[in-house]
């Protein structure tokens, strides 16, 4: 593995588990087993939440305060964000999915989702070949009624024309080193991450609050994360893989609006933001699906949405600061920051 990736790549080592991976490529094999729209239903229900969940993480920490970097001042930062998702998006129904070939045995008729419990053990009976189908586990970060999605992200941020400041967030095509919360992660896991974002003052074309003592903007992002992982899945017999390989993406828009007021030392900001979250998970390859053999059976799109606010607090010391912010909202949002360099209050 690449000993010199930064600690930021703790983020892709959560992306990575979104399938479990090395341990649960047989599940997968499994629920493809059941048929395309059942494998299809499953696996909606089963990834559509993680979509959610990054998309918002990448939302998040682009600010500390509402006054942009002035022309050509320049700060590094870590922004670390922690997604708290609600219950009911850590478990979904397998009777709600109506499956054709999955029959549901008798008990508990919920499974974990990828964002769920990671050592729940859900299993159907496949109609067609009268077999077991293990389903896919959870992630597993949660801590008592918790759940979290923990992201970190390195980001360069730079003052440009007419109080305007540019933000790029960056970490190529990589290798993940191990994460503390997941530890089954292979090396030949590709993963890769892009963010840009514009803030630009308002004050400057409202006469009538040019010289009040806040700073008031407006700010927009794109985020990008992508991640592939070659499968090698046996159902087809000698000869396998045919290229088999799980791609999975997400893309995230924010626009908003913040307000900061400079108190002393400390930096108190907040507002409001709308963000939207797009998530692909494709199969590439062929597969036995069923009885049928498919080439790329699986290429679904997961979107999700919230309006919400914004507060935080930011401690500036010279040419370092600190900063703590929360997005209130059905899916909350902890994002801690730590900076170096130019400081705008």
């Amino acid at each position: 593995m690449k000993k010199n990736i930064c600690f930021a790549i703790l983020f892709f080592c959560c992306l990575g588990a979104l399938f479990p991976l090395q341990a649960q490529q047989e599940r997968i094999e499994q629920v493809l087993s059941l048929g395309l729209n059942d494998a299809q239903k499953i696996m909606e229900a089963y990834n559509a939440p993680l979509g959610r969940t990054i998309g918002f993480a990448m939302s998040d920490g682009w600010h500390e305060t509402a006054q942009p970097l002035k022309r050509w001042q320049n700060n590094f930062r870590f922004v670390q964000s922690s997604v708290v998702y609600p219950a009911y998006e850590q478990r979904y129904n397998l009777i709600d999915l109506r499956l054709e070939n999955g029959i549901v045995i008798a008990g508990d008729s919920s499974a974990p989702t990828a964002i769920g419990e990671r050592g729940d053990l859900s299993v159907l009976r496949n109609r067609l070949n009268d077999s077991l189908v293990f389903l896919p586990q959870g992630l597993g970060l949660i801590y008592k009624q918790y759940a979290f999605f923990p992201a970190v992200y390195p980001q360069f941020s730079i003052g440009l024309f007419r109080n305007t400041e540019l933000s790029i967030r960056f970490l190529p095509n990589v290798a993940p080193l191990v994460s503390p919360f997941v530890s089954d992660i292979p090396d030949n896991i590709q993963m890769s991450y892009w963010g840009v974002s514009l803030m630009h003052d308002l004050k400057q074309w409202i006469p009538s609050i040019a010289l009040a003592p806040f700073s008031l903007s407006v700010w927009g992002s794109y985020s990008q994360a992508n991640f592939s992982y070659p499968l090698e899945l046996r159902s087809l017999g000698a000869g396998d893989p045919r290229d088999q390989l799980l791609r999975y993406g997400v893309t995230a828009y924010s626009v908003g609006v913040a307000a900061s007021k400079k108190i002393a030392f400390l930096t108190l900001f907040g507002g409001m933001q709308y963000d939207k979250s797009i998530a692909t998970n494709r199969l590439e390859g062929t597969y036995k699906v069923g009885e049928e053999i498919i080439t790329n059976p699986i290429d679904q799109t997961y979107e999700g949405q919230r309006i919400a606010a914004n507060i935080g607090a930011k401690l500036r010391m010279k040419k370092n600061f600190l900063a703590v912010s929360a997005v209130l909202s059905q899916y909350s949002t902890l994002s801690v920051t730590i900076g170096f360099g130019n400081n705008n209050p």
